[in-house]
């Protein structure tokens, strides 16, 4: 090495970067190397503390422009970081080299001009991996300065085999290039190619939109690096949005792909304070001006980013492509205005999950019920949980692969599924991207997908049943004209649009087309977790402690809850609960006099309830929603009914009553009566807006 390069440079990069003081540092270190056994004179150390920085670049310039050199750059975090070191290093034709190393893969692999990037990756041994850009042939080539960036992943797991490939916590952010590109995803890639490829002259956006952990980004990086596409677009680049968004920044980032060596060359002529002066930029638009370009924006968050990004890209008729990769509907549709441009992302089928688990587990797919039968059983709990979300199977199953490939072992990590989400670092890349959905979510929304964790996993719940609760809890208030339940309703959508709950029952009936929706397993385990950090929601379920008593808004009863009244009261203060909400059996003493705030009284499907259950109903003076559907042993509602003045929906669809008490007129703010199909699930109709039964 020491033959190859005149000079050697390491730098650590410090916190924030000053790009003088990491030329002080190269320089310093350059002197060195050229005065062999010289120490530097004081007088040289000060001058170089002292000097600005436009002269000290002046010097540096000249010191390198005879010297070939090698430089490593240690901890490069941000694009951005890279570009203000990069600029003091001009193409001296000598064959110098930049080591850049950083453990974010996309700023590795924008480090090198992307037009002739090559990626690869090694396993040095059990817990080393190297990912490794440089250009095509500069390993061969003397006569230029190329700029090489590495990924070094160190993990902390321990495996006996040493031909063991690990994906760990801290190579789970590489996943999304390299490691379950292609499993299950042959259709989709060739849906999108072919999108992009159709005969329009147009400038075309194609939306890929989805729940985050399916896999998005990784199919569009695949997609974009095909051999197919290679040859039609010459003009090319890939971003991601970056938080909080810089609009200015991604410009530039787009600028340096689509036009790197003219843009280098400029920057060579406008040194100043490490930053490129503006007037020796081409714009965006003269960069693309007659050219047909691809162009992906990774993770979009919002309208206002693609309002502030697409006016710097020329709309011209040259067969120029977007593709936008997004968690929202409502974004998706807004970037791109032909339906047929909207692609839709999904989970992965069973087999296709199954496949890329056991890929990961024992790095080959493999059939367990030939070769492992007693892992059958766990493996499919583990992947009911993953529920065909990518990210999920891809790190479980890494994870898995450096534990013994025991049923017991499988049965330990499904039995603490949620600690090991929470706790275990090596799955802490799952809730990372799920909690990203949930904090992007407006204030007013998390409040209503927090409200899903009182329903028990893999339930249906109906958009009714929600819209009507939520509107009874305030969270949604009547808006310029729009009722309440319409606010309410929009919300359900939104998070529908936002993927972070899923349609399970589409309707030709309902006006917006949605009966009902189910909660990714994963994502209520998210909501569980910070439903009970605010002391939010509480389930009772078998197994909680006798010394847990706590103060809740929301109580949820199991239905495998089988504890006595001692019990409850030691468990439960009911003075603060907001809902009730119960599951499976009825017992006499969840009745308490002391809901007085109880605003939700949902027992709706609650076995062994009888009428005089309900004597005491009257005494819940703020309740707004009462819900006895499906109770069929209920055949008389008592005339304290009419105390409820505050009552907003009834629902006794599903019930024994025929008749409702006189006092019913009452209830002056009763919005809803759901009534029909006695004793039956199979009929019955539902009414709102009206006293109809």
């Amino acid at each position: 090495m020491h033959n190859k390069f005149e000079c050697f440079a390491w730098v650590k990069l410090a916190r924030p970067v000053n790009p003088t003081e990491c030329l002080q540092s190269v320089l310093r270190q350059f002197y060195v190397n050229s005065l062999q056994q010289t120490t530097m004179e004081a007088q040289d150390l000060r001058w170089m503390e002292m000097t600005r920085e436009n002269d000290l670049a002046d010097e540096f310039k000249r010191f390198v422009d005879s010297k070939r050199y090698l430089v490593v750059l240690k901890g490069v975090h941000t694009i951005e970081e890279w570009d203000s070191v990069k600029v003091f290093f001009s193409n001296s034709k000598k064959g110098s080299r930049i080591v850049v190393s950083t453990e974010q893969v996309e700023v590795a692999s924008l480090c090198v001009r992307q037009r002739s990037a090559v990626a690869e990756h090694k396993q040095l041994h059990m817990d080393h991996a190297l990912y490794a850009f440089h250009e095509k042939g500069s390993e061969d080539r003397a006569d230029a300065t190329d700029a090489g960036s590495s990924f070094n992943a160190t993990t902390t797991s321990i495996n006996s085999s040493a031909e063991s490939k690990s994906l760990t916590h801290t190579e789970t952010s590489v996943a999304s290039f390299k490691e379950y590109e292609l499993i299950g995803r042959d259709k989709e890639k060739c849906d999108i190619i072919k999108l992009i490829s159709n005969d329009s002259q147009q400038l075309e956006v194609i939306s890929v939109w989805g729940m985050g952990g399916l896999g998005k980004t990784t199919l569009v990086r695949d997609v974009y690096q095909s051999e197919q596409l290679n040859v039609k677009f010459r003009c090319r680049a890939c971003v991601t949005i970056m938080h909080p968004f810089d609009c200015g920044e991604l410009i530039k980032s787009l600028a340096r792909q689509l036009d790197a060596e003219d843009y280098e060359n400029k920057e060579e002529t406008g040194l100043t304070g490490g930053r490129t002066k503006p007037r020796v930029q081409r714009s965006l638009v003269d960069i693309l001006e007659g050219k047909k370009y691809l162009i992906v924006l990774d993770d979009l968050s919002s309208a206002t980013e693609w309002d502030s990004i697409i006016q710097h890209l020329p709309a011209r008729e040259t067969a120029s492509r977007i593709i936008v990769t997004t968690r929202s509907e409502n974004i998706a549709r807004h970037c791109s205005k032909k339906h047929e441009n909207i692609y839709k992302l999904q989970i992965l089928g069973y087999e296709d999950g199954l496949n890329l688990f056991t890929e990961k587990v024992f790095q080959k797919i493999t059939y367990l019920n030939d070769e492992h039968p007693e892992l059958v059983e766990q493996a499919n709990l583990i992947l009911k949980k993953c529920d065909g979300l990518p990210l999920a199977i891809v790190t479980i199953g890494g994870f898995l692969a450096n534990q013994p490939k025991t049923a017991l072992e499988w049965t330990k990590l499904n039995d603490h599924i949620s600690a090991e989400l929470e706790m275990n670092p090596e799955l802490g890349r799952i809730a990372a991207v799920l909690n990203k959905s949930y904090d992007g979510l407006p204030y007013r929304l998390k409040s209503c997908m927090l409200y899903f964790s009182i329903f028990p996993q893999d339930s249906k719940v109906s958009r009714r049943r929600l819209v009507c609760r939520w509107t009874a809890e305030g969270y949604s208030r009547e808006v310029r004209g729009k009722s309440a339940e319409e606010i309410a309703e929009s919300y359900f959508m939104e998070l529908i649009s936002r993927s972070m709950i899923l349609p399970s029952q589409e309707s030709i009936h309902s006006r917006i087309g949605v009966d009902s929706c189910q909660v990714h397993d994963l994502i209520r385990e998210i909501g569980i977790s910070k439903s009970m950090e605010d002391n939010l929601v509480f389930t009772l379920e078998d197994g909680c402690g006798l010394n847990n008593r706590v103060t809740i808004r929301h109580l949820a009863i199991s239905s495998s809850w089988e504890g006595d009244q001692c019990e409850f009261k030691s468990i439960v203060d009911m003075s603060h609960i907001r809902s009730l909400t119960v599951f499976g059996k009825w017992r006499p003493f969840f009745m308490s006099e002391k809901m007085r705030l109880l605003r939700v009284l949902d027992l709706e499907g609650t076995s062994g309830l009888v009428d005089h259950h309900l004597t005491d109903i009257g005494k819940l003076l703020h309740l707004r929603y009462l819900s006895l559907r499906g109770c069929d042993d209920i055949y008389h509602l008592p005339d304290s009914l009419g105390n409820l003045r505050q009552l907003q929906t009834l629902d006794v669809m599903y019930t024994s009553i025929i008749k409702l008490p006189r006092s019913i007129i009452k209830l002056s703010k009763l919005r809803h009566i759901r009534a029909g199909g006695i004793g039956s699930n199979d009929g019955g109709s539902e009414r709102g807006n009206g006293y109809g039964w």
